[in-house]
């Protein structure tokens, strides 16, 4: 019991090493995930109430029978989809900008003022601090981006009407977020400059931002942009040629250059100079 009690003591004070000495600006993760969530959660609630969210839950008098209650329900289940949808692609949109810049601010900037050279002289692992780092980040911006428009749909719509496809669309969205983090930290271990880092970050974020809303992009050219949106389609039916076996391969392959770009980045950062 002590070796597990030592090793979660280790990951505890990496993570409060991190929180500490490596952001020098902690509140600015605070702060940013607070704008993204409050932007996510405005813009769930404009569109719930511009298309019609408001409607009863109770079905009409018009809606006699099973049928009609089903199709009733259908319609409201595909229009929390819609609001889901939409809310994230506004947060995904915004993280394009914020994920980069974040990495830049507080990890490039660790490059240039000799802050890691400090901080490595402890005793502390590289690899368990990239692992914290890279981990806390997934979890800052994901919750936000997820959490807030499926609270909306769960206070607005009556369980039967939750949409099937949870998990895809939780782990979709994880590994959109995966994507812009691993790619930010690619840069910045590459570049070691923070407005190097930040300016090609953005500029990439927002290229693949905008290429993924392009009306006729195939399946699997958009699942390697932004996740996300491509099972969001293929579950409103937007991809009536695409198969869950497609979609199982295609996030299998998203995981699979995500743990390609890590290793890249963790194999840089381990040799460089600090």
């Amino acid at each position: 019991m002590s070796k597990y009690q030592s090793k979660l003591s280790q990951i505890l004070n990496s993570i409060r090493i991190e929180l500490i000495l490596s952001y020098r600006v902690p509140l600015l993760e605070g702060l940013i995930a607070l704008v993204i969530a409050v932007s996510g959660l405005s813009f769930s609630a404009i569109l719930f109430q511009d298309i019609g969210m408001n409607l009863p839950l109770n079905p009409s008098p018009f809606y006699n029978g099973a049928e009609a209650v089903q199709n009733y329900l259908d319609l409201l289940s595909s229009r929390a989809m819609f609001a889901f949808y939409s809310a994230q692609s506004n947060c995904l949109f915004l993280l394009s900008i914020f994920v980069p810049l974040f990495f830049a601010v507080t990890f490039g900037k660790s490059f240039e003022d000799g802050s890691l050279r400090n901080l490595f002289s402890y005793p502390i692992s590289r690899n368990r601090f990239v692992l914290v780092k890279v981990g806390m980040s997934m979890i800052l911006w994901y919750l936000p981006l997820v959490c807030i428009p499926l609270l909306m749909i769960c206070l607005t719509f009556p369980p039967s009407i939750f949409p099937p496809y949870l998990f895809f669309i939780a782990f979709s969205t994880l590994l959109s977020i995966a994507l812009l983090v691993v790619i930010s930290f690619l840069l910045v271990v590459l570049l070691k400059s923070s407005s190097a880092a930040a300016t090609i970050g953005i500029l990439l974020g927002l290229g693949m931002a905008v290429l993924s809303f392009l009306p006729d992009l195939p399946f699997f050219p958009l699942i390697f942009l932004n996740p996300s949106k491509a099972i969001m389609n293929y579950i409103l039916g937007l991809c009536p040629d695409v198969s869950v076996l497609s979609c199982h391969v295609g996030l299998g392959m998203v995981c699979s250059i995500l743990i390609l770009i890590f290793i890249i980045g963790l194999a840089v950062f381990k040799r460089s100079e600090l």
